[in-house]
């Protein structure tokens, strides 16, 4: 019997000792992962810890879970399971959804329309009409999700008032203007008494005075440096006019003649400029002391070429 005893004594042992070693083993492979996670709710910035016990948050915690437990979640409200793998954290993050009306009035741009007047001189425009710019309402369905605007949709549309477009008329007559001195304009195209035909982009009206390499108009002698040499470095010679740079740049072509079409000065190169060449005034190079006198001050057109 002692020895039986005995045998029962030393296999209670054995087996306490082994239920000892495999059970933290069993548990490490049963336990619920849930229960080591983090599990909290984010709502209105506010993040809290929830007292879940459950073993699948994933299915177990939705609107009503969260209603029964205080969140009020309702409407279109809804949930959003974050997982930080780091952090070993679960977030149910609750989007507050919200709708509202809103209304804005836009500005209609008018239109500008261009009608053709065969009567109007080609170059020339007239407006015809002003026109002004329109309203329109419009009213939107505008979503929030947490306060941020997601979608926007156009409800109605109303206009309040109509737009007038502008009307302005151009010309397309080609008028032809002959000059005492022969030559002549038809639209953009200048004919010389010569019969060379110039291409031009503008017209200016200048006052034209002359110079030549006399002392009393450029304040050089022969012989002193920079004499006969223009601000272009072009030297002087007829042809080579003086201008006001800033209305006029420098090496720019010109045929210049006069306003009332009585005398003709021709072909000419912007290549001077002058203490009293300002604005529209433009200073004509002459052989001549005696020509600069003969010429003094007249009234000018001078066509910028192309």
């Amino acid at each position: 019997m002692f020895f039986k005893s005995k045998k029962v004594m030393t296999r209670i042992l054995i087996s306490l000792v082994l239920v000892s070693i495999i059970a933290p083993i069993v548990s490490a492979y049963t336990k619920d992962p849930a229960s080591e996670m983090r599990i909290c709710v984010l709502d209105g910035g506010k993040l809290i810890d929830l007292n879940y016990k459950g073993n699948d948050p994933y299915s177990d915690i939705d609107k009503n879970f969260l209603n029964y437990n205080g969140y009020a979640i309702s409407g279109d409200d809804y949930i959003k399971p974050v997982f930080n793998s780091e952090t070993n954290t679960l977030t149910f993050e609750v989007v507050r959804v919200s709708t509202d009306t809103v209304t804005e009035t836009e500005v209609i741009k008018k239109d500008s329309i261009t009608t053709y007047n065969s009567s109007l001189e080609k170059g020339t425009s007239k407006l015809i009409r002003e026109g002004n710019d329109g309203l329109k309402t419009s009213t939107y369905t505008v979503r929030y999700e947490n306060g941020v605007e997601t979608s926007r949709v156009l409800t109605s549309e109303i206009i309040d008032k109509k737009p007038v477009d502008e009307i302005i008329e151009q010309g397309t007559k080609v008028v032809t203007i002959y000059n005492k001195t022969g030559s002549s304009v038809t639209g953009s195209k200048l004919v010389t008494s010569g019969g060379k035909e110039l291409s031009f982009n503008n017209v200016i009206t200048a006052s034209a005075t002359a110079y030549d390499l006399s002392y009393e108009s450029c304040g050089k002698n022969p012989g002193d440096r920079g004499y006969g040499i223009t601000a272009s470095g072009m030297r002087a010679q007829y042809g080579v006019v003086a201008v006001d740079p800033r209305v006029i740049p420098l090496g720019t072509r010109l045929y210049i003649e006069a306003a009332d079409g009585s005398w003709v000065y021709g072909e000419a190169i912007a290549g001077d400029t002058g203490g009293a060449i300002k604005g529209n005034k433009v200073d004509l190079f002459f052989n001549s002391r005696s020509e600069c006198l003969k010429f003094g001050r007249r009234a000018a057109k001078i066509y910028i070429l192309d």
